[in-house]
């Protein structure tokens, strides 16, 4: 019986997704919530805010879940609250632009449902005991809850800061997703399951919308959502070293930005891109000295000009060996 409801999670969120999202293309492109492609020749527009069928599509997971696994109420209604606050963040940055400063500050406010419910229901949420390989679980006290606050800031704002090509960010969180999966499985950790197979359905019934050439951009209101679900499920679950592991990829990429543009910089200020676009549609690595320094960037200069969904699927083999090396290391703990 069990392994049906499991299977209800991930499908349900999947076929509403799924359904939902084409409709949704059609209602911003008809009001005219469209982006232009800027790694396209001649830019065109695509239409925007693909967090909300996204956010949607989480919210009928939650719903099934809260049914079926009802004694896991306060794990998913924390997890519910904590998307939500990103969720409006990054709709509010979409439709009125908020400084990349002022969005990161923001972002660190999504911690406090976690904090809150560890405080008030300290059976269900238990903070501060990560699985770490060999050594198995933690018990940590004041380094981790002086690191709490960017738990939830961080994945959000690094796999935000790679969704920058058409199909990257469902794509490489899916794996990240999947590799949370596995380890929930590996350590018997039913929040983990749960809340891992209702993203899994939703990305999965929203990926084909979002792959090469997109027909729907994903957003702020998207890509921090999904970082910080991979944050919260990281936290309920004890999964932290894990998903450190598995957003290897996102980090590296951010750390990079953050280095060439001494802190926070919200992308649409950005004067120069990283990569400029040939006119048969190829990608090359920028070499101005002026442009940022991006993974795609480094990529690029190795690896030579690239069309959009080469540079896709490079992250994509090197998102699967961050996210095998993940469960491994899981599998130690």
């Amino acid at each position: 019986m069990i392994n049906y409801i499991y299977l209800l999670i991930f499908v349900l969120p999947a076929i509403f997704t799924g359904i939902f999202t084409p409709y949704f293309i059609k209602l911003v492109r008809k009001k005219g919530i469209t982006r232009p492609d800027a790694h396209k020749p001649g830019n065109p527009q695509v239409a925007y805010l693909g967090g909300v069928p996204l956010f949607l599509g989480a919210t009928v997971g939650m719903l099934v879940a809260a049914v079926f696994f009802s004694e896991y109420w306060i794990e998913l209604l924390v997890h519910y609250v904590t998307i939500l606050i990103i969720f409006v963040i990054g709709l509010i940055d979409d439709l009125k632009v908020l400084k990349g400063e002022i969005k990161t500050i923001l972002t660190v406010l999504a911690i406090l449902p976690i904090g809150v419910g560890a405080l008030l229901f300290r059976d269900k949420i238990v903070l501060g005991r990560p699985w770490v390989p060999i050594i198995g679980r933690l018990r940590l006290t004041i380094a981790y809850w002086l690191l709490l606050p960017f738990a939830i800031a961080g994945p959000a704002n690094v796999v935000n800061m790679l969704d920058i090509f058409n199909g990257i960010m469902p794509s490489t969180t899916l794996l990240i997703f999947t590799a949370l999966l596995v380890s929930s499985t590996i350590h018997g950790s039913e929040t983990g399951i749960i809340l891992a197979l209702i993203w899994i359905g939703v990305l999965v019934g929203y990926i084909y919308y979002n792959m090469y050439p997109a027909q729907i951009f994903n957003g702020d209101s998207g890509s921090l959502m999904v970082g910080t679900a991979i944050g919260s499920i990281a936290l309920l679950s004890h999964m932290e070293f894990i998903v450190l592991v598995a957003l290897f990829p996102h980090l590296l990429n951010g750390m990079l930005i953050l280095a060439s543009f001494r802190g926070f910089r919200e992308h649409r200020e950005v004067k120069e891109r990283p990569t400029t676009v040939l006119s048969d549609g190829r990608l090359k690595a920028n070499l101005s000295p002026s442009a940022p320094t991006s993974l795609t960037r480094l990529i690029l200069l190795v690896g030579g000009d690239m069309r959009e969904y080469e540079i896709v699927l490079t992250y994509i083999l090197i998102e699967f060996v961050a996210s095998l090396l993940a469960v491994i290391t899981g599998g130690f703990s």
